[in-house]
């Protein structure tokens, strides 16, 4: 992936300077070929930084790193905007090391398209002790019948 600073504007410019000057097809040709690539990874870019809701800035140096990772393994961005979903629906909030668990699991599984990971994969389940007020996960049936028992004794009071 390549991310573009003015280094690397600079010789996207000469690259593109050079090839207008200079007499050698094969080489031109060599040249547009990567430009096309590059161009390519940069719209790759945008959609990830889309995905991971990432705006008005670059990625970072572990953001950059994980998404190169998620490529490498065959992830498109609309495959990893799924896996920020189901990070901020269960961590109720974003978290990359979460997030880059779910995306290994899914590869390990063979779920590289929302289509697969919809059909295929099971949905994560919260932990039942999470720490956090409410019900959380499924409740014990001999606790529900001592519960239905000590209601029925204050119904009969």
């Amino acid at each position: 992936i390549i991310l573009m600073n003015g280094t690397e504007f600079e010789a996207v410019w000469f690259s593109h300077q050079f090839t207008r000057h200079t007499v050698d097809n094969d080489l031109r040709r060599a040249l547009a070929l990567m430009r096309r690539q590059e161009q390519q990874q940069q719209k790759l870019i945008g959609a990830l930084k889309d995905a991971l809701q990432i705006v008005n800035r670059d990625f970072t140096e572990t953001e950059r790193s994980l998404t190169s990772q998620w490529l490498d393994w065959g992830f498109q961005p609309d495959a990893i905007a799924l896996a920020y979903d189901v990070t901020v629906t269960n961590t109720r909030k974003f978290s990359s090391k979460y997030m880059n668990r779910v995306l290994e699991n899914w590869h390990k599984a063979g779920l590289h398209t929302p289509k697969e990971i919809r059909e295929k994969d099971r949905p994560v389940q919260t932990p039942v002790n999470s720490g956090k007020t409410g019900t959380s996960g499924p409740i014990d049936p001999k606790l529900l019948d001592e519960i239905e028992k000590a209601m029925n004794g204050w119904k009969k009071e």
